[in-house]
């Protein structure tokens, strides 16, 4: 039966396509391509962009968008070659971004990225291949992708890995290399979109081509013992930063764990991790004890009072009482683990000065108060935490690269190749009955169309896979640690040396009103003195002293004057002649 082709979802008739030659390529992690080559006689060539689609009957064989036409007009040859490529190529011309959160006038907002860090989620956590390779193609299929995503089972760990400006295939590749039996294909046979399907070389079909048939031509197997390994030797170092000191620190990962890491044949790598970057700082506080009836706690506290004597706290109160004790210097940290609540305190104090004037003042203080005890504090702060080591990764990779492979080709006739494509085959040969347990993945096939015949080749992928031992030493080669994985998730490109919760000692004490129980001006700088004594104890309570007018003679004539007194009472004899009424000046 001749093939279908479709051009943007329509049916063209042979009339209308005459397609003299086709030919279907595919390759793992790769773009397949359709190769057609059409009759002089066309009416209507398609054109670049233009979507099309391959059957067999009713079996889809491929789906994609014509990349290049060719046209060649001579004596000895008229046709035009249309190549059309798979959704990969999509993957190719998308640049892979990530999600990073950027500083703009003070608010953090997210923004894409196309500096990445492989191995590593939009919260900075560590991801596995299989999630990572999720994301890559999710993102792709957001730009405009023209694919499904299947079966993705090559879960294993890695490490994170950055790079900038990689494209999607590229960036696919980058995180496959932790996992080297990965088969990357396409499944077009499904309604709707082709389906990308990532799968471990151990999880794949397995199917059985028998050269009894007939319709085998040739068939060559070769097995490749030299990339047999027989251990991998992770070795993970670090550099830590303690103060002005860096420590390197090893450990390393061995499978199987018998193996040892200088014997021939043994994988060795070694895998940088980002180390710890700590470093520590010495707080001296000093405490004392909050004592409001205390009068040098006072003097203390509010710097006016420091030279008064005989002064006496004749009240006081605080506005919280949680704690006893008070910083009186340095800076309380979160670090220390101490409590802290800033308090005011207040008093009414009495005292008399040097020339006997009695005063009362209400004062206040604002303290911080603190559960915390006088001493040195040393304070550690962690600006950069250690890169966690991968679990099982040597495994993987053993287990990757451990079994026997085999590479080599068959090519046939009236086969489907895209039914053993991206597959394990065995061949079943009398002849070579060896072969019929190789399960070795079927990597590069071509379809001719017209022709019905196939071939397959097998075994590692030269563009994918290491070509020898000594390549697969190099799979950690390329890798670039991430230095700032945090600022994926906190758009700070560094952390900064202080810290930002400190509470520092606040002692602020203020005076109030003051008021003045005796008040005396005197003039020592003369012999004899000179003195004005005001004391509120020669004025009997509800009295009130103020500058009054008094009606007067004087010079022979009547006058007033200004004078500080109390409101006069009327004098009353021993005969009580007058009364005891009080009247005005």
């Amino acid at each position: 039966m001749p093939p279908i082709f479709k051009i943007n979802s329509e049916t063209l008739s042979v009339g209308r396509l005459p397609v003299c030659a086709a030919k279907i390529v595919r390759r793992l992690s790769s773009a397949d391509e359709l190769r057609l080559r059409i009759a002089p006689d066309c009416a209507e060539i398609p054109a670049v962009g233009d979507y099309v689609e391959v059957f067999d009957g009713q079996t889809r064989k491929f789906a994609g968008r014509i990349e290049k036409i060719h046209a060649e007009n001579s004596a000895e040859k008229t046709h035009t070659d249309i190549v059309a490529k798979n959704a990969w190529r999509d993957l190719e011309s998308i640049v892979y971004q990530q999600s990073w959160k950027r500083s703009v006038n003070g608010n953090v907002e997210d923004v894409l990225r196309s500096k990445i860090t492989l191995g590593q989620n939009s919260a900075g956590e560590k991801i596995t291949v299989a999630e990572q390779v999720l994301d890559i193609l999710r993102f792709a299929i957001s730009c405009g992708a023209e694919f499904a995503v299947g079966v993705v089972d090559a879960d294993s760990a890695m490490l994170a890995d950055e790079a900038r400006d990689l494209s999607c295939a590229q960036a696919l590749a980058r995180t496959l290399k932790w996992t080297p039996n990965s088969s990357v294909y396409f499944d077009y046979s499904a309604d709707g979109l082709p389906v990308l399907n990532v799968r471990r070389r151990g999880t794949l079909e397995t199917k059985t081509i028998s050269t009894a048939a007939g319709n085998v031509l040739s068939a060559t197997v070769s097995p490749r013992n030299d990339l047999l390994v027989d251990g991998v030797s992770i070795k993970y170092e670090s550099e830590h930063k303690i103060n002005d000191n860096v420590f390197l620190g090893i450990s390393e990962e061995k499978y199987p764990d018998s193996i040892s890491s200088n014997a021939k044949k043994t994988v060795v790598m070694t895998v940088d991790l980002d180390g710890e970057r700590s470093s520590s700082t010495s707080y001296k506080i000093v405490c004392g004890t909050i004592d409001t009836n205390s009068v040098q706690w006072w003097r203390r506290h509010v710097p006016a009072l420091a030279d008064e004597t005989s002064m006496a706290v004749v009240e006081s109160s605080r506005s919280d009482s949680t704690y006893s004790r008070e910083l009186l210097s340095g800076s309380i940290v979160a670090a220390m683990n101490f409590k802290t609540l800033p308090i005011v305190a207040k008093a009414k104090i009495k005292y008399t000065k040097g020339d006997g004037t009695v005063v009362t003042k209400n004062v206040a203080a604002n303290i911080l108060s603190t559960n915390a005890a006088s001493g040195t504090y040393t304070v550690w702060r962690t600006l950069q935490f250690a890169e966690p080591r991968p679990n099982g990764l040597a495994k993987a990779i053993f287990e990757a690269v451990s079994d026997l492979q085999y590479e080599g080709s068959l090519r046939a006739v009236g086969i489907d190749a895209g039914a053993f494509f991206g597959r394990r085959i065995n061949i079943a040969d009398s002849k070579n009955p060896s072969w019929a347990g190789i399960r070795t993945t079927v990597s590069y096939s071509e379809e001719n169309l017209f022709e019905e015949t196939a071939l397959l080749k097998f075994g590692p992928p030269k563009h994918l896979y290491p070509d020898d031992i000594e390549e697969l030493f190099r799979i950690n080669r390329n890798r670039v640690v991430s230095s700032d994985s945090a600022t994926r998730t906190t758009a700070k490109i560094s952390s900064a040396g202080g810290d930002d919760t400190q509470s520092k000692a606040e002692i602020n004490g203020s005076e109030g009103d003051a008021f003045y129980e005796r008040f005396i001006l005197s003039d020592k700088s003369e012999d004899d003195g000179r003195n004005i004594d005001l004391n509120l104890s020669d004025i009997k309570g509800g009295e009130t002293a103020k500058m009054r007018e008094i009606y007067l003679c004087y010079d022979g004539y009547l006058a007033t004057a200004k004078v500080l007194m109390t409101l006069p009472k009327k004098y009353e004899s021993e005969a009580g002649e007058s009364g005891g009424t009080e009247s005005g000046a």
